[in-house]
């Protein structure tokens, strides 16, 4: 799943930074060999004056990638870096990075004029809510008729940017659009060889907080962290306040049974169930049962949850399988929570949980990586 707040603060960064007329440069990670802190698409955006937003690491290549990233700025041109963290042990400096992996990371100038501007893009992908493919050329030999260092846009069906010497390539990018994956390839454009890094992107997550007490306060908080999009429903228009939800993009007053009509959802869209008020959740839930969401949470005990399901089928309202499934009561983890910022962190937890489609489990009981970074094909 894209890491959403860090690319809106990418973004804020880079309008900012040419506001001030400043000269910027993005590195990316590309290729992960062994392990890593960040995985491929991490992503840092570096000013002229050394200011970074983002990150490629857990802090050990910040400072080297961002006096590379001055010299791609002095001259122009993109450049690849490679660092080597695999190192004997014996050998390895107290202060080297122990990530124990080979990671590249792609830094390119950026320019508003430039129609490859994968900030630009990736602001495009942020406005237009839908599943994308972010590809971007490196090396590319000039009889391939592309420069270096350009990016494209894909979403189903169309291409943001259209460049003729990738049109071939569309065909097998559409195919990466389902299966949720970021690689390092080569390809032949125009007879050249070159490598491409694809990355997939999902938007990021809407969540629909249906209740404004106190409690939906810090559900709210800890979702805008995440760059969440956030819609504050009730039916009291004394609560639904940008001065209680400064987080939310969205604040809605409607009656029970009557919040669809104001909202646009979509499979990357959530619902958590929290205002206290029996009937309208319930009236609530009737309405959502039937949409795309693949999350609806409802605050409360079990006896709450299965009152409710029961209440639904006996007015005639008949849930699939598939629609139970979907309907998580009591919402959140089991880690102890007892305040109201204790449950928002278990709601949250579990939401991600469900929408990344990763266990839970504890980290230290996995025996894989964390990351798994899948190798994908687009040979013609």
């Amino acid at each position: 799943m894209t890491a959403a707040k860090e690319i809106q603060d990418i973004i804020c960064a880079y309008e900012e930074a040419r506001k001030q007329r400043k000269q910027v440069a993005l590195a990316t990670v590309v290729k992960v060999e062994g392990s890593s802190y960040r995985k491929p698409g991490a992503r840092m955006l570096i000013t002229d004056s050394g200011q970074l937003t983002g990150s490629i690491s857990g802090g050990c290549l910040e400072g080297d990638t961002m006096r590379k990233a001055f010299l791609v700025m002095a001259t122009g041109k993109p450049a690849m870096i490679t660092y080597d963290t695999m190192e004997d042990e014996e050998e390895k400096p107290a202060a080297s990075p122990g990530c124990n992996g080979i990671i590249h990371i792609w830094i390119q100038p950026l320019h508003d004029d430039d129609a490859c501007n994968p900030v630009l893009l990736l602001k495009e992908f942020i406005a237009r809510r839908r599943s994308a493919v972010l590809t971007t050329v490196l090396n590319a030999e000039p009889l391939s008729g592309i420069c270096t260092g350009s990016s494209f846009l894909y979403f189903d069906g169309d291409q943001a940017n259209n460049n003729e010497p990738l049109t071939p390539f569309k065909n097998r990018v559409r195919a990466l659009l389902g299966r949720q994956s970021s690689t390092f390839i080569p390809y032949v454009i125009n007879g050249s060889a070159c490598h491409v890094f694809v990355e997939h992107l999902d938007p990021p997550l809407a969540i629909i907080v249906v209740g404004a007490g106190n409690d939906a306060i810090p559900l709210t908080q800890v979702a805008g962290m995440l760059g969440w999009h956030i819609t504050v429903v009730d039916g009291r228009p004394g609560f639904v306040t940008s001065a209680r939800f400064p987080q939310a993009h969205k604040l809605l007053v409607a009656r029970a049974g009557n919040i669809l009509a104001g909202l646009h959802i979509d499979t990357q869209t959530v619902a958590v169930l929290m205002t206290h008020n029996y009937t309208y959740d319930l009236q609530t839930l009737r309405e959502l049962a039937g949409s795309p969401i693949d999350y609806i949470g409802i605050l409360g005990p079990r006896k709450k949850h299965n009152k409710m399901l029961s209440e639904l089928e006996q007015s005639g309202t008949f849930l699939t399988l598939e629609q139970r499934s979907k309907i998580y009561g009591p919402s959140g983890l089991d880690i102890g929570a007892e305040s109201p910022a204790e449950i928002a962190l278990s709601i949250i937890s579990e939401i991600k949980k469900i929408m990344s489609g990763h266990s839970g489990m504890r980290l230290r009981d996995k025996d894989t990586a964390i990351h798994e970074h899948t190798q994908l094909s687009l040979a013609s």
